[in-house]
């Protein structure tokens, strides 16, 4: 397969490419100007990129273009859509940055809370050699012990923050945003947002930037804030308005703030927290994921996807405009202490997420008839530490009812589908339509009210679009209240997204 990755000095040039190297006939740029995409990419089967932009203009430019390999986990610089449109898999690279991320963050929240760095500097220009006495105190210190930590974003990243927080002895809340549900999650108090705010000592930022997302800390969420409180953003540009920001550390309505990440990066065009006369503001070059140590995982875990592409064993994660979006649904109907259940748990993405959703008072049930997936399944949640609350069931997701225990009726929060790929297999699918449709009127007879189905029909294989002409007829006699997401034209190959919210006229788990 013939790859070209865009811009290799973005992850250094201290790694080790020769993984990459063995997946692909690999040509490599060290950067890529805009003007420079489409003659680059023109002969590839496969692109590896980090930052560069890649738009339908661009996929044009490529007939061969195949997959899309992001060394990164955030993809706004891919046009998902166009990509969908044209076939071509979008693979982003995940957990790859966790200890060294969670690590940056408190290293911004303890040099604020310490003014570690207003005391060096004082230091060093003979402030404490001309001091009367033994020390100096000329700046407040806050324990983090007994001060509330409140944690926006609780995916990978986040967790680690908040268990590292409360090892701190901090007082750890999971704030949910506007429509996410209220609870527990992990033994932590998920509450809404806006009434964190006042409550928080530290706000740590950890989403992911979308429309939903953007400018979501401005100017009344600031001033909302303790005049004490400190902000940290770790995540993406965007998330926290930056005039508002700049103007509210200057105005000492917050009390710091530190930020490793930017709108513009690098901001050759300013930015006005770059100004230097706002107090109690740590800014970094977007380097918190940076060590030697997560960058050659991400290099391995790309050139792992690479080969699992080529291959035709990369489970069909692809669509990730859709993914994103079943998942925001599907935390938004889970609460702590639910059961779950992944229908077909594949590479145990979907299984992961899950698990971290329900919590430790949860339980996840992942079913799949190859015992590949099972075992790579368990291997993801080992490294997770995640296993304890998830049953794996070598068996076809038909046989839900086979395996779920008898007080399951009623407690199941959300279940996943994904449907229509067999890996290393031209004929695209692991079971018939006939158990998939048993499996859709299984999980609905045992969804709670207020529950949810998530079926992704992947179409690039004759299979899938049969799978899906299977799921549009039931759906057309079958009285479930749904939403549809994508081009749900049968002659499509695209994904396709349907949200099951129940039958018409009937709660969920009481068929």
């Amino acid at each position: 397969m013939k790859a070209v990755f865009l811009d290799s000095d973005t992850l250094g040039r201290d790694v080790d490419f020769s993984p990459l190297e063995e997946a692909a006939e690999l040509t490599t740029y060290a950067t890529t100007a805009p003007a420079e995409v489409a003659q680059r990419i023109a002969g590839a089967e496969a692109v590896i990129t980090n930052k560069v932009v890649l738009g339908d203009e661009h996929f044009a430019a490529a007939p061969h273009l195949k997959v899309v390999i992001v060394t990164a986990t955030g993809v706004n610089n891919i046009n998902l859509e166009a990509a969908e449109r044209r076939g071509i898999r979008v693979v982003n690279a995940i957990r790859y940055a966790r200890p060294v991320l969670v690590q940056h963050t408190f290293s911004l929240i303890l040099a604020l809370s310490n003014h570690l760095l207003d005391y060096v500097t004082d230091t060093r220009n003979g402030r404490w050699q001309q001091s009367t006495m033994f020390c100096r105190m000329d700046y407040p210190i806050m324990e983090l012990a007994g001060k509330t930590l409140v944690v926006l974003g609780y995916g990978d990243l986040g967790q680690g923050v908040a268990r590292l927080g409360a090892a701190f002895d901090m007082d750890v809340r999971v704030a949910a945003r506007p429509g996410q549900a209220s609870g527990d999650v992990d033994g932590f108090p998920r509450e809404p947002l806006a009434e964190l705010l006042p409550k928080a000592d530290v706000l740590s930022v950890h989403c992911l930037l979308s429309e939903e997302t953007r400018d979501l800390i401005d100017a009344p969420e600031l001033a909302a804030m303790k005049n004490t409180a400190i902000l940290v953003n770790t995540s993406r540009g965007g998330i926290v308005n930056e005039q508002a920001l700049a103007e509210a550390l200057r105005s000492g309505e917050i009390g710091g703030a530190g930020l490793d990440v930017l709108t513009e990066e690098p901001p050759v065009n300013g930015n006005p927290l770059l100004a230097d006369d706002i107090p109690n503001l740590l800014v970094t070059p977007h380097c918190a994921w940076a060590s030697q140590d997560a960058r050659q995982r991400m290099v391995a875990q790309s050139a792992d996807n690479l080969k699992a592409f080529a291959a035709g064993t990369l489970p069909a994660v692809g669509g990730v405009r859709l993914t994103h979006r079943a998942h925001e649904a599907v935390a938004q109907a889970l609460g702590e202490g639910d059961l779950a259940l992944d229908a077909t748990a594949g590479n145990g993405h979907d299984t992961l997420f899950l698990a971290e959703q329900v919590g430790a008072a949860g339980c996840v049930w992942a079913f799949d008839v190859q015992e590949a997936a099972i075992t790579e399944t368990r291997r993801r949640l080992a490294e997770a530490d995640l296993v304890e609350r998830v049953c794996l069931v070598h068996d076809s997701h038909a046989n839900i009812r086979t395996y779920l225990p008898d007080d399951a009726r009623g407690r199941v929060g959300a279940v996943m589908f994904n449907l229509g790929y067999l890996p290393g297999s031209d004929r695209g699918l692991v079971t018939d339509a006939d158990s998939t449709l048993a499996a859709l009127e299984a999980a609905l007879g045992v969804l709670r009210p207020g529950g949810l189905i998530s079926l992704l029909v992947y179409r690039g294989h004759p299979g899938g679009r049969e799978e899906w002409q299977a799921v549009q007829h039931w759906l057309s006699r079958s009285p479930v209240t749904r939403d549809v997401f994508g081009n749900s034209d049968t002659a499509s190959d695209t994904p396709v997204l349907v949200l099951i919210h129940g039958w018409k006229g009937h709660q969920c788990g009481q068929l």
